[in-house]
């Protein structure tokens, strides 16, 4: 009898043993993919696929008095950009940038009118990422002649920005949707 109740109770120290084992290698094998599903989110943000500097490009204007001009944007031509008139970026100081949205149809850019914006940056060399600037689209501008055809108007946004220096993703978010990303260079003074 005493060797029968040895025996169950060897069984279930076994038992036990084996099962919290089970259980521990399964929240360790979990904590692990938890940490690679971790790194794998943050080497998108890190990753230098993607981080070429985006284009410039030209958009027609006609002014109040009838004269014709040119902005110079960084983005993508016909979906995103803002207004640099050409000039590098300097770090750390307050600017005055005009950001510029093309929807697809002409009725998709004036849905856009009185959203909510935040431009939000992600550095290329160390993956943070900043909250540059909130606010909002403002009123269509029928001076703009867009590059896209059947737009008549381009939804835009006056923001102030302030960048520290690297290379730069600035992911344009309209109601916390992203809309476009603009890759841009920002020099020291």
């Amino acid at each position: 009898m005493v060797k029968k109740n040895s025996f169950y109770l060897i069984f279930l120290l076994i038992s036990v043993f084996v099962l919290t084992g089970c259980s521990i290698q399964t929240g360790i094998e979990k904590e692990i993919n938890v940490q690679e599903e971790n790194k794998s989110a943050l080497k998108v943000d890190i990753n230098p696929k993607g981080w070429e500097v985006s284009p410039t490009f030209n958009i027609p204007v006609t002014f109040g008095d009838g004269t014709k001009g040119e902005y110079i944007l960084i983005g993508n031509e016909g979906e995103l950009g803002f207004l640099t008139g050409g000039q590098p970026i300097i770090a750390g100081k307050s600017n005055k940038y005009m950001w510029y949205f093309w929807g697809s149809t002409l009725e998709e850019t004036q849905q856009l009118f009185g959203k909510k914006m935040e431009i939000r940056g992600v550095s290329k060399q160390t993956g943070e990422e900043i909250s540059v600037f909130k606010g909002g689209i403002g009123i269509p501008n029928p001076n703009v002649q867009p590059p896209i055809l059947d737009n008549d108007k381009v939804a835009k946004g006056v923001t102030m920005m302030s960048i520290p220096s690297g290379l730069w993703r600035l992911d344009a978010y309209i109601e916390e949707k992203l809309f476009g990303s603009v890759v841009a260079q920002v020099h020291n003074k």
